[in-house]
């Protein structure tokens, strides 16, 4: 089993990478413009905000150490625009901090790897959703 702490990039571990706390900062502003609701701890982005350098270096540590936690999601049902709902898992902000943080880290990498252009689902999928594929070994 691969444990993140085992992964390296630019030989640093994933984990260093992830906890970078400029990284973190700049998680931070790109989930507080997107919004969002509450996860299951009920707290607001609004309320993060007031507790945000404390919450920030609390992740810093965490994920550093290898120590980091998400929480479980909150779930929403919604309607889909065809009929019938959907459920919809809710991350706290903290958790959508990190895993922002952690975009931040990845796609650039799996970008390096990807072809630059989007590939057919297949029949029953919507024209405008594609995958993308990666290069041969050899390509890169």
């Amino acid at each position: 089993m691969l444990r993140p702490n085992s992964l390296t990039l630019n030989s640093l571990t994933l984990n260093e990478l992830f906890a970078n706390s400029e990284r973190l900062q700049e998680a931070w502003q790109a989930v507080r413009r997107a919004g969002g609701a509450a996860g299951v701890d009920q707290q607001t982005i609004e309320e993060f905000q007031t507790k945000r350098d404390a919450a920030i270096e609390s992740m810093h540590r965490s994920l550093a150490a290898g120590k980091y936690r998400f929480s479980k999601l909150r779930f929403a049902v919604v309607p889909k625009p065809t009929g019938g709902n959907r459920k919809l898992g809710i991350p706290t902000v903290s958790d959508r901090v990190v895993l922002q943080s952690m975009r931040l880290v990845l796609e650039p990498e799996f970008e390096k790897v990807m072809l630059p252009w989007p590939v057919s689902t297949g029949s029953g999928c919507d024209d405008h959703v594609g995958r993308f594929v990666l290069r041969p070994i050899r390509d890169l």
